[in-house]
């Protein structure tokens, strides 16, 4: 559980340190939305799943293809 949290801080500080201040306002709040969205998605799922006493899903989550 620990790495993933440590992997989402780290996408925000590789973001935050050497490209946040030359991003305008609207987009930089649209980047922190999507880091901390998807991370708390992603740990909420995997909590969800080890709670349910299952560390990691039985079979392949589909995706959606588009060609």
């Amino acid at each position: 559980m620990q790495k993933r949290i440590d992997f989402y801080e780290a996408m925000w500080l590789f973001y935050r340190k050497p490209h946040q201040r030359d991003t305008n306002w609207v987009l930089d709040k649209t980047i922190m939305l999507g880091i901390v969205g998807k991370g708390g998605l992603d740990v909420t799922r995997h909590l969800w799943r080890y709670c349910r006493g299952r560390a990691e899903p039985t079979a392949p989550v589909p995706t959606l293809v588009t060609h």
